[in-house]
């Protein structure tokens, strides 16, 4: 690396183009990050959205089973009376 700045030291025409070559990675770098961080933060986000619409999903199911388990009840031979205790 020593050697490599004396080299650039030498060609002073050189220079000019170390300090654009810089220039531009660190513009690369400024930009890139924020971009990078905004990118995973999106992603972890609707990772989290998805789990919460699987996690809705199930709750849906389940309630669709009891539903119907009541709908066999209801259709049973007894018509419902195992099912609602209550006879008025």
């Amino acid at each position: 690396m020593n050697a490599f700045l004396i080299w650039l030291e030498q060609h002073e025409k050189l220079s000019g183009w170390a300090q654009f070559a810089g220039a531009i990675l660190g513009l690369v770098v400024a930009i890139g990050i924020p971009a990078y961080q905004t990118y995973a933060a999106r992603k972890e986000q609707r990772f989290a959205s998805a789990q919460r619409f699987r996690a809705t999903v199930e709750v849906v199911k389940i309630g669709l089973k009891l539903v119907e388990a009541a709908k066999k009840a209801i259709d049973g031979n007894d018509d419902g009376f195992s099912y609602f205790s209550n006879v008025y």
